[in-house]
């Protein structure tokens, strides 16, 4: 095992340990704090909100990763605010987002 420190602006540098296996292939792991936080609200009747974003941000900027999960019966949908994890949404406004 071998523990190379690898980069990650502007988010810091986190250690990644490399594990060589018998057949010399190697896997790399990371492990790191992330800098994000997360926030969920579920409406109780199969409608599930979840957002992503930066340390810090406040509900009410356009900073966050809006995902929305809609369970009917057997079936279950999740749908995106935006392009993946681009974090322009506003947590405050996820009801009224259009989701695709």
């Amino acid at each position: 095992m071998a523990v190379q420190n690898v980069a990650n602006n502007p988010i810091g540098n986190y250690p990644v340990l490399v594990t060589k296996l018998a057949d010399l292939s190697q896997v790399q792991s990371v492990n790191a704090i992330l800098p994000f936080i997360s926030n969920q609200d579920d409406d109780g009747a199969g409608t599930v909100y979840t957002g992503y974003a930066l340390r810090g941000a406040s509900d009410a900027t356009a900073s966050w990763f809006i995902m929305k999960q809609v369970t009917s019966g057997a079936v279950t949908t999740i749908r995106f605010a935006s392009a993946p994890f681009t974090m322009n949404q506003i947590w405050d406004d996820r009801a009224s987002l259009t989701y695709t």
